[in-house]
């Protein structure tokens, strides 16, 4: 199935694409319009990374640490506090539902969202987690021992103490440095001058330590920081009336759509004529498109020309003189379709005769104006009335030979042997006859009348013709050896692709075909 099929089909079921776009777009609308204004406040957190030299630092520490924060401000402590802060009419399920929490891609950025109806409280609560976040930040390197830091000072106190000690014992060595060597076990001043030494090295290098543990916490305490605090939001962020909108448009249109095509696979009727020629493998022969009144006789006149050019060609190479013209069912204008024909058929110079077959349901006398009375079955009761009988139309070169009087059963009439004297001598008076059977599934008639003729044409109408009720009258013809010259699509829209397309494409051939007979 090409594009322009699926065009076709769309143009076919517009008003369920229609439809269901509208009903879509005006229950969507209503949605959103009904829908309760939701307001959006958000915080931004960084969560700086920290370094030292005394650890080898995991390429995956940053996203460990940023994931650890995100579990933290949705968990029942966090949500806890927040309602208690706030002194929130909600519990800890409905708070977690109105807070997001995201990650920003290749940052140390946190985005704190809270959705709420209520602008200010949507504010207050972003703020109150991203300080709650910061707060846990100073607490989260804190452990249940000693720091570092506490561990250096404590040395620190004790290396200065002994320092002191040590520095007053020179001093006093120095004083009186008679009394002092006296004692054999007591250090010598030089002795203890160089421990003073190694003391106030010592002491350097942890008083240098303490710094930077100090540093250390400091910057550890401080990693988690507010960047952009909550401000109170001006407008809802939802609901999105343009987004619903556009969403709802999208979704109405591929709703019809489907709506279209499943309402298209199962409706067993003919939409067009492409398709007709495809799944029957007949050939098409024409197409006769329904007309407005405001519309040229030229474009009639062409349409009628293309059939009557492709019939009265076809005929020529098959030597026929003789066309029954049927439709599988009643009402597909078969018989408009034969006055139509003969129209064309006379206007090439041709002597046409039309006859109404359709003795149950006789129309060519009211569609060409003359009287139905001596007919075609009076002249099977009695051959020798054909001349009688045959009635001059309106129609230059077209004459007709209406039904005539009813007799009882149709088809023991066309039974009759003198039926195919009757065909012969008709068509020794014209160069084309015309024959309007009635529908092939509706009565015998037709499949009594198919044999004698030398052809036939059948007629299928647009939105009316099933492929099953064609399948069925085809092979009707065929088992009572009618000769199918063709198919007829009748009621083909004008501008597409069932008459336009072919107008287009056939006008070349019309005009070849036209020069040949």
């Amino acid at each position: 199935m090409d594009l322009r099929r699926y065009g076709d089909i769309l143009d076919r079921r517009k008003w369920a694409l229609i439809v269901t776009t509208i009903t879509t777009l005006v229950v969507v609308a209503l949605g959103t319009y009904r829908a309760q204004p939701i307001y959006r406040a958000s915080a931004l957190v960084r969560i700086a990374e920290f370094s030292s030299e005394d650890r080898v630092v995991n390429v995956n520490y940053s996203e460990r640490v940023i994931q650890t924060y995100v579990h933290l401000l949705t968990s029942r402590p966090f949500l806890e506090q927040v309602i208690e802060q706030l002194s929130l009419p909600l519990d800890v399920a409905s708070l977690a539902d109105m807070i997001t929490v995201e990650p920003l891609s290749n940052t140390e950025l946190i985005r704190i969202s809270v959705d709420s109806p209520i602008p200010q409280q949507a504010t207050e609560i972003a703020n109150s987690l991203a300080t709650l976040l910061v707060a846990e930040g100073q607490k989260l390197y804190v452990g249940p021992g000693k720091t570092a830091r506490q561990i250096l000072e404590e040395q620190l106190a004790v290396q200065e103490a002994q320092l002191r000690e040590d520095r007053a014992q020179l001093a006093t060595l120095v004083a009186t440095p008679s009394e002092s060597e006296q004692g054999s076990s007591d250090m010598t001043a030089q002795e203890l001058t160089a421990k003073i030494r190694i003391e106030e090295a010592t002491y350097a290098s942890l008083l240098s330590q303490y710094e930077k543990a100090r540093l250390d916490e400091t910057v550890r305490a401080n990693s988690v920081s507010v960047v952009e605090p909550a401000v109170r939001p001006s407008t809802p962020s939802k609901p999105r009336v343009v987004v619903n909108l556009a969403l709802g448009f999208l979704a109405g249109l591929m709703g019809g759509a489907a709506l279209a095509f499943a309402l298209e696979a199962f409706d067993p009727a003919i939409h067009s004529a492409d398709e007709l020629e495809e799944r029957t493998g007949v050939p098409l022969l024409g197409r006769v498109p329904v007309f407005a009144k405001s519309q040229s006789t030229a474009a009639r006149g062409e349409a009628l020309r293309i059939l009557s050019t492709n019939t009265l060609s076809l005929a020529n190479s098959s030597n026929i003189k003789t066309l029954m013209v049927t439709s599988a069912e009643p009402g597909v204008g078969k018989s408009t379709v034969v006055v139509f024909l003969a129209i064309a058929i006379a206007q090439t110079g041709r002597r046409v005769i039309v006859v109404d077959a359709d003795l149950r349901n006789p129309k060519l006398h009211a569609l060409l104006g003359i009287n139905k009375e001596l007919g075609l079955s009076d002249v099977l009761a009695n051959p020798r009335q054909l001349g009688v009988a045959l009635k001059e139309t309106r129609i230059h070169g077209v004459k007709a030979l209406t039904a005539g009087e009813s007799r009882g059963n149709p088809v023991q009439l066309l039974y009759l042997p003198v039926l195919s004297e009757v065909v012969r001598s008709m068509s020794e008076q014209a160069d084309f006859v015309l024959w309007d059977s009635p529908p092939i599934l509706a009565a015998a008639d037709a499949a009594v009348l198919g044999p004698a003729v030398d052809g036939v044409l059948l007629v299928a109408a647009r939105d009316q013709t099933t492929f099953r009720q064609l399948e069925m009258a085809l092979k009707q013809l065929r088992q009572v050896g009618s000769t199918l010259l063709g198919l007829v699509y009748n009621r083909a829209k004008t501008g597409n692709g069932d008459y336009l397309y072919y107008y287009q494409h056939a006008h070349g051939d019309k005009q070849s075909g036209a020069s040949q007979n």
